[in-house]
């Protein structure tokens, strides 16, 4: 299966497909709406052929489907039927996960947890 992948962002869009190894860098902006962005891509890519699409939302998602307008683009995007627009399935996927899939107690906790090495300047040898 060969799927283009698109992230949206408030300057660029951002668009490669399975094989593919540059992306194509789109200009975007707060007039953007789906519509445009599905032409820019559409021109940007030319004849690239691909089978599904993975749209990177900047807004919540919620079962693979914006439900908020973005602040930095045009309107339209929440109900905007991308499947219609590029004629196979499409998967939004936002910045914020999806819910949990089953409910969390009130005692549980929810950890996300960052892992980075620090500067070298931090590292101070131990006498």
């Amino acid at each position: 299966m060969r799927v283009l992948v698109i992230d949206i962002g408030g300057t660029h869009i951002k668009a490669i497909a399975t094989g593919r190894k540059d992306p194509v860098k789109i200009p975007s902006g707060p007039t953007l709406t789906p519509k445009d962005m599905v032409g820019l891509v559409r021109q940007a890519i030319g004849g690239w052929s691909f089978d599904a699409v993975s749209i990177g939302y900047p807004g919540p998602v919620v079962h693979g489907r914006a439900v908020s307008e973005p602040r930095n683009l045009g309107s339209g995007w929440v109900g905007y039927n991308f499947r219609r627009a590029f004629g196979c399935p499409v998967k939004e996927k936002g910045p914020i996960p999806d819910r949990p899939r089953r409910p969390v107690a009130r005692w549980q906790l929810m950890i996300a947890l960052t892992l980075s090495v620090p500067d070298e300047d931090w590292l101070v040898p131990w006498e």
